[in-house]
């Protein structure tokens, strides 16, 4: 099935949706219990690597690790236009 697929990420499922809605996966301006699903670039930078939950998801679990990214993603441009839109994700268990 993915003998023509490219991808710029590989992992789990939550680096994909992040990279197809802002086209990365740098940005992260915050992090709560973080110590292994996110790198340090060096120059200040951090990048997601993993599957934290969402900062200020009212799902989240706050025992785990919380990250928060801050650049502009196509839900903000998306409701900049007034266009509605929405995004639903779950992990299957």
């Amino acid at each position: 099935m993915s003998d023509n697929n490219f991808e710029t990420t590989f992992g789990d499922s939550t680096l994909g949706a992040v990279n197809l809605i802002s086209g990365q996966t740098n940005g992260v301006i915050d992090l709560i219990n973080g110590n292994s699903d996110e790198v340090d670039g060096g120059d200040g930078s951090i990048t997601l690597i993993g599957e934290p939950d969402p900062e200020n998801d009212v799902c989240s679990d706050p025992t785990e690790d919380l990250a928060y990214l801050g650049g502009k993603n196509i839900g903000n441009l998306l409701s900049a236009e007034h266009v509605t839109w929405g995004w639903f994700s779950a992990a299957l268990t």
